[in-house]
């Protein structure tokens, strides 16, 4: 089984970037994704470089962490 995971949006606010990911899993040899979530994950920079990166289960979450208000 192999993962992938596809950037789908980012989202800065202040020293924050959060990447709207979805999470796929292929089984060897088949067309279609055997699962896709949709997840995040928080990037937090601080002099030019990644000083702490997150991921979470839940797009809300990541984007909660970086002080973003999710869309309603």
């Amino acid at each position: 089984m192999e993962q992938r995971h596809l950037i789908e949006d980012l989202v800065e606010h202040r020293n924050h970037v959060v990447a709207l990911l979805r999470q796929q899993w292929w089984w060897s040899g088949h067309d279609e994704p055997a699962e896709d979530n949709e997840v995040g994950a928080l990037f937090t920079f601080e002099d030019g470089l990644i000083s702490r990166w997150q991921p979470f289960a839940e797009r809300d979450q990541a984007l909660h962490a970086a002080g973003i208000e999710p869309p309603e």
